[in-house]
């Protein structure tokens, strides 16, 4: 009683029954005895799904209102068993789930080596475009790695030759995240994960072989001053 006469402006006794305004929102205030009775009717009743703590107090603050509905709200969803036996039964997935790729470069991995030594040619950086499933690096020398040129090569060296790709996994970069790239997916209808780094259960496929390119073709490479 003492927050209702603290805020005594925000209130409003009609009828027998208090009413709290929340700028066009009226909300009936309920009893301590009946705060139980409103929760189950939302809640565990068949209208109600079992949805989450925060989706049911905001529906109850449409049309209820009592001091502590918040933390009532989540101790009533935390304690309902069909609630917890749910949460148990669901499947635990990784941040960093992948769908299990069933033909070549269905999900593909992208990733820039470089900037390398300045050689003949002019190029600095290798794009390594990666099948997830039969783990083939396709690689190409650029001297830079615009977005434009990341669409180009993704639609005339992958996609016109293997076929649409479902996912494109890739770090963060801003030539992997650009409009263009973007849009090109978007008329696949694919998936673009990505990661803030890269980890062997996601896009480690072209990071390891940027490795096995360091430590054999681009120390050669950096040797000859030649591609």
């Amino acid at each position: 009683m003492k927050t209702v006469m603290a805020q005594e402006s925000l209130f409003e006794l009609r009828g027998g029954l208090l009413y709290r305004y929340v700028g066009e929102t009226e909300q009936l205030y309920v009893p301590a005895h009946l705060r139980e009775t409103v929760m189950v009717m939302h809640h565990d009743r068949p209208m109600g799904g079992h949805i989450a703590g925060k989706r049911l107090a905001e529906r109850l603050l449409r049309e209820f209102w009592w001091p502590g509905l918040w933390k009532d709200v989540g101790e009533w969803v935390e304690k309902c068993r069909p609630c917890q036996e749910r949460r148990a039964a669901a499947p635990q997935r990784t941040p960093h789930t992948l769908p299990i790729p069933t033909h070549p470069f269905q999900v593909v991995g992208i990733d820039v080596k470089g900037p390398l030594t300045l050689i003949k040619r002019g190029n600095r950086f290798v794009l390594v475009v990666t099948c997830a499933l039969t783990r083939w690096p396709e690689t190409f020398a650029l001297p830079e790695v615009p977005g434009w040129m990341m669409a180009k090569i993704l639609f005339e060296e992958i996609i016109c030759r293997y076929g649409f790709i479902e996912v494109l996994v890739s770090d963060r970069g801003t030539n992997f995240l650009s409009e263009i790239v973007r849009e090109l997916l978007a008329l696949m209808h694919s998936r673009h994960h990505t990661t803030t780094g890269y980890h062997p259960q996601t896009n480690g496929i072209p990071e390891r072989f940027n490795r096995s390119w360091a430590e054999g073709v681009g120390k050669q490479l950096d040797d000859e001053k030649g591609d």
